[in-house]
């Protein structure tokens, strides 16, 4: 589609699932909700449109959830672009991630650049197909130019795109995924029943992390920061299932600290964990733009993140958070000085609110409702 955009546009999202939460699916959901309230017509191309039902939710079964993952990639990736290509641009069409199809592509990360991040790259392709497909596929959607326009939600993440896809730079524009300030924020009364329920006492100091993905995200050199941490410093983990808690469990009684970690597991009213805590720590390896940053913000608590792709564009080192390294020493040196300065906290907290309400999916979505209105720039066209 090359013309502007239809008054209202018809919009198609095409992404596995669309429900909320963090990640892919989350994004895309909000983004409907915003799209939604200004009236146009959006459409979400799913796994249910290629005959294949959605992934449970909170599923323990860890080696059936990596089948079905590459199953679904697969199948989704191949007969989604193959259905949608055959019905023809009759929507202005929001891919995330997988179909190779759309006028706009959403960059949720770069492949390449996390398994380079790994440092395990070579041994990752060799032991996961996925791993290998999506190499593949990823070399494919920037290579034959199939988006008119690129989103990334960083300077950096753009900046990184460029370095790996030279060719892409005529089609990037920058939109930063955004934060639902209605349903993450500060709440007193959460905070006192998550505590109550979980047996904190307002002296504990809670460090929150969000995630399932363990080892990419930084779990463990927090825990075994915990070790060098006053006993009043606990840690909430949201997030793992099966064999991946099971693990994280281990290691966290193999260093002593198994009574400070409470480990929750998929959790769907992330606010709630949020409220309850103190800090919102997670030192990953590689990230594009983690929501649950902002999400933390919106409920008051600072944030300890490594600064990886687009993070220091809404952390600013010392006012609403800091940032830290995968380290456990410099985990617990970080987590100290918060402790050790309540008024800084309370001044980072303030902060870290302000911050998050300049993110609101309204605004967010009027941003990509300007990009759909466009035609893309003469070097970033189709290339069929």
């Amino acid at each position: 589609m090359t013309s502007s955009a239809v008054d209202p546009p018809a919009v198609i999202q095409c992404a596995r699932e669309v429900r909320p939460g963090g990640g892919v699916c989350g994004v895309a959901y909000e983004l409907q909700r915003a799209f939604d309230a200004r009236g146009l017509s959006v459409r979400n191309f799913t796994l249910r449109d290629i005959g294949l039902p959605d992934s449970p939710v909170g599923s323990n079964d860890f080696y059936g959830g990596k089948l079905r993952l590459l199953r679904d990639v697969i199948a989704y990736s191949i007969l989604g672009t193959f259905k949608l290509w055959r019905q023809g641009q009759w929507a202005i069409t929001i891919c995330h991630t997988d179909a190779l199809f759309g006028k706009v592509y959403v960059n949720h990360g770069l492949h390449r650049a996390a398994l380079d991040a790994s440092g395990k790259k070579w041994l990752m392709l060799l032991r996961n197909p996925l791993h290998v497909f999506l190499y593949v596929r990823e070399w494919a959607r920037f290579r034959f130019a199939v988006h008119q326009h690129i989103v990334c939600f960083s300077k950096a993440d753009a900046d990184l795109l460029m370095r790996y896809f030279p060719s892409t730079a005529g089609a990037i524009s920058i939109i930063p995924n955004g934060v639902n300030i209605e349903r993450f924020f500060r709440d007193g009364g959460k905070r006192a029943e998550f505590r109550v329920k979980n047996s904190f006492s307002e002296s504990d100091f809670v460090l929150c992390f969000v995630g399932h993905e363990f080892e990419r995200k930084g779990l463990y050199p927090v825990i075994e920061a915990l070790s060098a941490l006053p006993r009043e410093v606990r840690l909430v983990v949201a997030g793992g299932r099966g064999q991946m808690l099971n693990a994280a469990r281990e290691f966290a009684e193999a260093r002593g600290v198994q009574n400070r970690v409470t480990f929750l597991g998929a959790v769907q009213e992330v606010e709630w964990v949020m409220n309850g805590c103190d800090v919102l720590i997670m030192p990953s390896k590689f990230e594009a733009w983690p929501l649950v940053g902002l999400e933390a913000m919106a409920c008051g608590l600072p944030v300890l993140l490594k600064p990886t792709g687009g993070i220091s564009e809404f952390l600013k080192d010392g006012i609403n958070g800091y940032n830290i390294l995968d380290e456990p020493g410099h985990i617990a040196a970080t987590v100290q000085k918060l402790l050790a300065d309540p008024q800084s906290r309370r001044r980072m907290s303030e902060a870290a609110v302000s911050t998050a309400v300049q993110y609101s999916w309204e605004m967010i979505a009027e941003r990509y409702i300007a990009l759909l209105s466009k035609d893309a720039p003469a070097s970033a066209r189709h290339r069929r």
